[in-house]
C-alpha cells in the first residue's frame, strides 16, 4: 500500500517505487527518473509528506487487529520484518494502541536468542521471517514424499493425504493447459439471422496413476507414478437442421373435403435439403412453413387471384372463369388470407355461383357430344354419341357435377362415328326376333340393312308381313 502509494505520487513503475522508497529511508534522499523521462529528486522530509496518509491507515488497520486477536491492548508491540522500517509506524501504531512510545519497538535478528554465531547473520527486521523459518525447519523438520509426475521426480511435504492434483500442481502443470481445445465454431444464418454455433469441446485430461486410470482426487504414496496426458482437441460441430431448429410438424387441414400435409421446406444456400442434412460452416439456411391461409395457397401454387376469378385446371392448363368470383370459406365461416391456419381445419375454396361440368365444356367451347333427328315407323328419334370424357381423380363426371376451385380436371376427345341403322334399337323398344313372320327394313322408303350408315333427317321403319 505504501510503495504503490510512492508510486502513483512519483508517476513511478511499483519496482523503481519501492527502491526510491528504500533508498530515502536510508540515506534520505534519492532521485530517479519517472515514467515520462524526467528526474525527480525525493527527501526524507518529502516522502513522510506523501506516504503519511498511508502509513496512517497501515497502522490503523494493524492497531485493530492486534485489538481483535488479543482480545484488549497489548503490554508492548515489537515490529519485525521488512514492513517494519516503514516510516512513522512505530509512533502512529503506539498511537492507536495508546502505548507509550518506547513499547512500541522494531527488533532485528540481533534479538533471536538461539542463535549461535550472530555475527555471520545478517542485521536488520527484514532478516527475522527467514531465519524465524530456518530454526522452525530445524526443530520440527518436514518430510518429503517422493513421487514421479509424467517421468519427472516432484517433492510434496508430508502434511495430509496428498493427491494427485497436490502433485500437479507441486509439479507447475496447469490442469486447464490440458484439456483439449474446443472445435471451430460455425457461423450460419437462419432465416436471414447470424448465429453461431459453437464448436465440440475439446476431451479432459486423461490421468494414470501406476498405470490405471486415475482422477485428481486420488490418494498417492511415496514412488508413485503420475502421468497426464493431454485431451483430445474438439471438432466443428456436428448437427442437422432438425438439431438446430427442433421437430416442426407438418400443417394439416382440409382443402374442399381433400387432406392437405404441408411439410416444412428447408433450403440450404438457395436448394431444397432434407431435416437431416448437415450444417457447414457459413450456411445460410431457411426454413419455412406456412401460418397464415395467403401462405398456405401460395405453398399449394394457388394464386391468391383465385379467391376473385375461379381458376380450375384442364389438361395441366389453368382455365379461368373471370365472372365467377370465389371465397374463403374455413370451418363453414367467411376467413381472409391473413387468419392463421389451425390443426384440421375444413377449408373451401367455393365460387359465387356453381361452375359445372357444363360450363366448363361451353367455356372451352367443346360440344359435349354429337347428335342427329330421325324418325322411326314415324316417330321422332335423336341419336346421340359422345364427343368427349370429363374426368376428374380418374372419376367420370356428368353435365351437372360441380366443380371446385384449383380442381384438375382431364378431357379426353372421342372421335366421332358414324350412326348406322342398328343404333336406333338403343333408343326405340323394338326386338324383331320375338316377332313371326317376314319383316322388311326400309331406309327412306327404300330397302336398307342393319348396318346402313344413318343421318340427320332419315326416316326409318320396319315393316312385318
Amino acid at each position: 500500500e505504501i510503495t504503490e502509494k510512492v508510486s502513483d505520487h512519483y508517476l513511478l513503475d511499483f519496482k523503481l517505487a519501492e527502491k526510491l522508497k528504500r533508498k530515502v529511508v536510508v540515506e534520505k534522499e534519492a532521485t530517479v527518473e519517472d515514467i515520462l523521462g524526467f528526474e525527480v529528486t525525493v527527501t526524507y522530509d518529502e516522502l513522510l509528506s506523501v506516504i503519511d496518509d498511508s502509513v496512517d491507515h497501515l497502522a490503523k488497520l494493524l492497531a485493530d487487529k492486534v485489538k481483535s486477536l488479543n482480545n484488549k491492548a497489548p503490554q508492548a508491540v515489537m515490529l519485525i520484518g521488512g514492513g517494519s522500517l516503514t516510516p512513522m509506524i512505530e509512533e502512529k501504531l503506539a498511537n492507536y494502541l495508546q502505548l507509550p512510545a518506547n513499547r512500541v519497538a522494531v527488533r532485528g535478528s540481533e534479538a533471536i536468542q538461539v542463535v549461535a554465531n550472530k555475527e555471520a547473520i545478517p542485521r536488520g527486521p527484514e532478516f527475522v521471517t527467514p531465519i524465524g523459518i530456518a530454526i522452525s525447519a530445524t526443530e520440527n523438520p518436514f518430510h518429503y514424499v517422493n513421487v514421479f509426475v509424467n517421468d519427472k521426480p516432484t517433492y510434496l511435504f508430508t502434511m495430509d493425504e496428498q493427491t494427485i492434483g497436490d502433485c500437479l500442481i507441486q509439479a507447475g502443470i496447469d490442469l486447464n493447459d490440458y484439456y483439449g481445445k474446443i472445435g471451430l465454431a460455425y457461423f450460419v444464418k437462419v432465416n436471414g439471422e447470424q448465429i453461431t454455433i459453437p464448436g465440440v469441446r475439446g476431451e479432459a485430461p486423461k490421468i494414470t496413476l501406476n498405470g490405471q486410470p486415475a482422477s485428481v482426487d486420488d490418494n498417492v504414496k511415496e514412488n508413485d507414478r503420475i502421468h497426464i496426458e493431454k485431451g483430445k482437441d474438439g471438432t466443428s460441430p456436428h448437427i442437422t437442421i432438425s438439431d438446430l431448429v427442433g421437430e416442426i410438424e407438418p400443417v394439416e387441414c382440409y382443402i374442399n373435403d381433400e387432406k392437405i400435409a404441408i411439410e416444412p421446406r428447408y433450403l440450404v444456400n438457395g436448394k431444397p435439403v432434407q431435416p437431416d442434412y448437415r450444417i457447414n460452416d457459413n450456411d445460410d439456411i431457411v426454413v419455412s412453413i406456412p401460418e397464415t391461409y395467403g401462405q398456405l395457397l401460395n405453398e399449394l401454387d394457388i394464386d391468391e387471384r383465385h379467391l376473385y376469378h375461379f381458376v380450375i385446371y384442364v389438361n395441366g392448363r389453368p382455365l379461368e372463369f373471370e365472372n365467377a368470383r370465389s371465397k374463403l370459406i374455413v370451418n363453414g365461416k367467411p376467413a381472409s388470407l391473413s387468419q392463421p391456419i389451425r390443426k384440421g381445419d375444413k377449408v373451401e375454396i367455393v365460387p359465387s355461383e356453381p361452375i359445372t361440368v357444363k360450363k366448363v365444356l361451353q367455356k372451352l367451347e367443346k360440344p359435349r357430344q354429337y347428335s342427329i333427328d330421325v324418325t322411326f315407323n314415324n316417330l321422332p328419334v335423336t341419336l346421340t354419341q359422345p364427343l368427349v370424357t370429363v374426368k376428374r381423380n380418374d372419376k367420370e363426371l356428368h353435365d351437372d357435377d360441380v366443380v371446385q376451385a384449383n380442381d384438375r380436371l382431364t378431357i379426353e376427345e372421342n372421335k366421332r362415328k358414324d350412326f348406322i341403322y342398328q343404333d336406333i334399337f338403343r333408343y326405340v323398344d323394338l326386338d324383331v326376333s320375338q316377332r313371326s313372320g317376314n319383316y322388311e327394313v326400309l331406309l327412306n322408303g327404300q330397302p336398307a340393312n342393319f348396318h346402313h350408315v344413318i343421318r340427320d333427317g332419315d326416316a326409318l321403319s320396319i315393316k312385318f308381313k
